[in-house]
């Protein structure tokens, strides 16, 4: 393994010999790259509006502050901020302390990501950990915004079997799923190319939001076609693994005591 620390807040890299990539930008803990046996899993993508999509961290919170706990942003803050980023055993390791205002002080966030070699295979591995350092208790349903490739777009892409292509055509916000403790992703290949076949096996993270961009025009405006549909982004899908609470954020199930720690993790292997 090859193993690219750089310098001060430029992004970290660890390689493989079987062609694997992983690449994390300390700004927002950010997942630049995921490549597994030379083929692309995650990547960075110039979305229909403009904006740098790449896979990031969705902390303390995923969806909207609907009961105005905190007042937070939908994602959370921690996704644009600056975190620590270093090399720990052969994985990559990001730690920063929530910083939302009014959101409890002290709750340190990490990330461990990496490459394994599971048999024959290239494994990501990604775990998600939050540390409640503080003395008051703070509510967390996180996600991770995975931007995977999709190189003959969105279209045709199934979940557990399941064509998610209409949901993503009528749901501009994106829509949730349940995740199995083991799910298969299929994503077409392009131009009739062989599909990619992702396995992609979770804990902890019981659902999963499913979205793709709508292109822009230079008002912010949705660009509509000759047929009066809207035109999406056509080089990635969002497949976001979430964690689940029926009674939402600021539940009682949602909240980390002091001094707990809680973690959930996933991984994505390319199956042949």
């Amino acid at each position: 393994m090859t193993e690219v620390t750089g310098q001060g807040p430029s992004i970290r890299e660890v390689r493989t010999d079987r062609g694997d990539v992983l690449r994390v930008d300390p700004m927002g803990g950010r997942i630049a790259e995921v490549t597994l046996g030379n083929t692309l899993i995650l990547g960075s993508f110039i979305r229909g509006d403009g904006k740098v999509g790449n896979t990031h961290p969705c902390t303390p919170l995923f969806d909207e502050d609907k009961k105005k706990v905190y007042g937070l942003k939908r994602h959370g803050e921690t996704r644009g901020e600056m975190g620590d980023v270093r090399l720990v055993d052969g994985k990559i390791v990001t730690s920063h302390v929530i910083t939302d205002e009014d959101y409890p002080s002290d709750v340190l966030f990490e990330q461990e990501m990496g490459i394994e070699k599971v048999g024959e295979d290239s494994v990501f591995t990604y775990l998600m950990r939050h540390i409640n350092n503080g003395d008051k208790e703070a509510a967390e349903i996180s996600g991770v915004h995975n931007y995977m490739n999709a190189p003959n777009g969105y279209k045709g892409t199934t979940i557990n079997g399941e064509d998610v292509t209409e949901g993503i055509e009528r749901n501009e916000d994106g829509f949730i799923i349940d995740l199995r403790e083991t799910n298969i992703i299929v994503i077409p290949g392009k131009n009739g190319e062989k599909p990619t076949k992702i396995e992609l096996k979770q804990k902890g993270f019981e659902k999963a939001g499913i979205w793709v961009g709508r292109k822009r025009d230079v008002d912010g405006n949705i660009i509509i076609d000759d047929e009066g549909k809207e035109v999406l982004d056509e080089d990635y899908i969002a497949i976001e693994p979430v964690k689940a609470d029926p009674a939402g954020f600021g539940s009682k199930g949602s909240m980390i005591q002091p001094n707990e720690t809680r973690t959930a993790s996933f991984t994505l292997r390319k199956i042949e």
